[in-house]
């Protein structure tokens, strides 16, 4: 069954959060993936592992959102789970639908602010063993055609006085 999207990231987004009931797990993977890779920058073996370990791990630790290391550099990762709060870039995440965690406010950090909510509810976790190979500029439309400076720094600005124990302006 294929069910139209909305225009936009944050409303298509919760667009689906409102289509599914409360509680359901649900894969969030974004077109412009390349691929998902692992800590040697090799594409994973299988995403349907990635997937059920994922949700077996937030069964196992009474979370709701895992998500992969923002980026392909290797550099930056390492073979453990982190539970603190990391980022969970919306390209990529898994998640037991809630629907209020899904409620967005925002349009370019719309990722940021659903990290936050995920992780003040129940707490986040996130493979940084596991990366994101993406072509931002590959498709047409997307979060690229709404973001202007102007715009970013109205809502970063907005972001740090709304979560100021969470963000600051570097």
């Amino acid at each position: 069954k294929i069910i139209e999207g909305l225009k936009g990231c944050k409303e298509n987004r919760m667009a689906i959060s409102s289509y599914f009931e409360e509680e359901t797990p649900i894969l969030s993977l974004d077109d412009d993936v390349n691929n998902i890779i692992d800590i040697n920058n090799c594409p994973i073996k299988s995403l349907h592992y990635l997937v059920s370990d994922s949700i077996n791990f937030m069964m196992s630790n009474n979370i709701k959102m895992m998500g992969i290391q923002p980026t392909k550099n290797p550099f930056f990762m390492k073979n453990h789970i982190s539970r603190d709060l990391k980022f969970i870039i919306g390209q990529f995440r898994v998640f037991f639908n809630k629907k209020y965690c899904e409620n967005r406010e925002y349009n370019l950090l719309e990722d940021f602010e659903t990290t936050l909510n995920y992780y003040k509810h129940s707490g986040t976790a996130r493979w940084e063993n596991v990366g994101i190979d993406a072509d931002y500029n590959k498709l047409s439309g997307g979060i690229k055609n709404q973001r202007t400076d102007d715009k970013k720094k109205e809502e970063v600005k907005r972001f740090v006085e709304q979560y100021p124990q969470y963000a600051k302006v570097k």
